[in-house]
């Protein structure tokens, strides 16, 4: 059960949750700049599917791995996110983390390329190291933003970039 008895959630207040919790309105535009790349390039549709899947649950899983890391500030500055709003609840929430972070392994091994491994690795890693440790950095946070906004329309074509 996502919403506790007590609380009356509607489908489309869960369906807009989901899409604040896991920030699909700033993840999906990269992830298709991505495909567009990939696809200019020559990625093999399968590969270029597979990869921005991953993509999108590794970064969606980030956002709200965020989430859950700051349901203090949210308390006090965002009270109407997802989370700390109670639509969704903190154990539910925990669940799909692990279920995106582990979608976004399993699909990037679906590419069969190293590189695509490696890319969805360091973005897990890249994103709990974020929410646990850098965004407390003023000016450090804003320049890992930078480079992974500036990294990730790559994501879907390594195989066919080079440096």
């Amino acid at each position: 059960m996502i919403a506790d008895s007590a609380t009356a959630v509607s489908v489309r207040d869960l369906v807009l949750a989901h899409v604040a919790l896991f920030r699909l309105y700033s993840a999906l535009p990269l992830v298709l700049l991505s495909c567009g790349i990939g696809a200019a390039l020559g990625v093999a549709p399968l590969h270029l599917a597979a990869a921005a899947t991953a993509m999108i649950c590794g970064l969606a899983g980030g956002y709200a791995y965020n989430d859950l890391r700051d349901q203090q500030l949210d308390r006090l500055n965002r009270p109407r996110r997802p989370l700390v709003s109670g639509v969704l609840p903190e154990p539910y929430v925990r669940r799909m983390v692990l279920m995106l972070y582990g979608s976004a392994l399993l699909f990037a091994a679906a590419t069969a390329s190293l590189r695509t491994i490696a890319f969805v690795v360091l973005l897990i890693g890249s994103a709990c190291l974020y929410s646990d440790a850098i965004k407390h950095a003023p000016g450090l946070k804003n320049v890992f933003v930078g480079v992974w906004c500036g990294l990730l329309p790559w994501g879907t074509a390594l195989d066919r970039t080079t440096a």
